[in-house]
């Protein structure tokens, strides 16, 4: 695992044309940048976390935040106790109700003087369908932008994470801009 987040630190770092983007797809386990998790049915939470140049933790998560569904806004978690541990599960995972005729492909952004969008594709046996897209601000200093879905243990709902990966110094920050929480979407 740290090995998997120090090449995507390295890659964040590396001067790369801002047109090349990375796609996974059910083959590859590609490694979750953001820090998520389920504590119940219902809700879902997401903290900012620091790793170190090999990956290592630095510091401690958060801020953090909760989204339930049916909401639209995050809120600020003040307990630490209430945010349970991190899905380990590969950002292209799909819910177990699937088995294997379903899965997702997930597109990477990197942003330079022409942005691209980062995706996900739900991958079924007839379509190749377009879930989510997000084109971030041309403006802002981070580099690689993905969008990392997750799903709660009852397979209901399905959130999907808006990540930024930056470097800092001696550090790289991983934030979860936004999430939103969707019904997990019927594998045909």
């Amino acid at each position: 695992m740290k090995r998997q987040i120090l090449a995507l630190s390295l890659l964040a770092s590396c001067g790369h044309s801002p047109e090349r983007k990375t796609v996974f797809s059910s083959n590859d386990k590609v490694e979750r940048m953001a820090w998520v998790s389920w504590p119940d049915a219902n809700g879902f939470i997401f903290c900012t976390r620091r790793i170190d140049n090999a990956g290592n933790p630095v510091g401690v998560n958060g801020p953090c935040w909760r989204l339930d569904a049916g909401e639209t806004e995050a809120k600020k978690v003040f307990a630490w106790a209430a945010v349970g541990g991190a899905d380990s599960s590969p950002a292209n995972g799909y819910p177990p109700a699937w088995s294997d005729r379903c899965h997702f492909e997930i597109e990477r952004s990197r942003l330079g003087s022409k942005p691209t969008p980062a995706r996900i594709w739900m991958i079924t046996p007839t379509a190749r369908e377009l879930l989510s897209e997000w084109t971030p601000e041309p403006t802002r200093e981070e580099k690689v932008f993905a969008l990392e879905p997750s799903f709660s243990p009852e397979g209901k709902w399905m959130a999907i994470s808006r990540v930024t990966l930056k470097q800092e110094e001696g550090q790289r920050v991983i934030e979860v801009d936004a999430a939103e929480l969707r019904e997990v979407p019927a594998c045909r």
